[in-house]
């Protein structure tokens, strides 16, 4: 008893992708992205000088501020992931 199988396999269809790739949303993706690289540096550049540990008292405004910062360039990057 024999039988044969055959699979076809097509590539570069023009289909649902290239559809969706060219959409609006991956534009705003990717600017939401590089959005987030830019607050996150902001972010960091803020709560450094405030959170240093060879002064007496930490300054509290510019921590709190670079920690929002950073908060908000990781909903700027769990937006188009999600």
């Amino acid at each position: 008893r024999t039988s044969t199988t055959s699979r076809s396999q097509l590539c570069n269809q023009q289909g649902n992708d290239q559809i969706y790739f060219n959409s609006q949303i991956i534009p705003i993706a990717k600017g939401m992205m590089v959005a987030s690289l830019i607050v996150t540096l902001l972010g960091l550049a803020l709560a450094t000088p405030g959170v240093r540990c060879w002064k007496d008292r930490p300054r509290w405004i510019l921590a709190s501020l670079g920690g929002l910062l950073i908060f908000c360039s990781g909903a700027l990057t769990i937006i188009p992931i999600a």
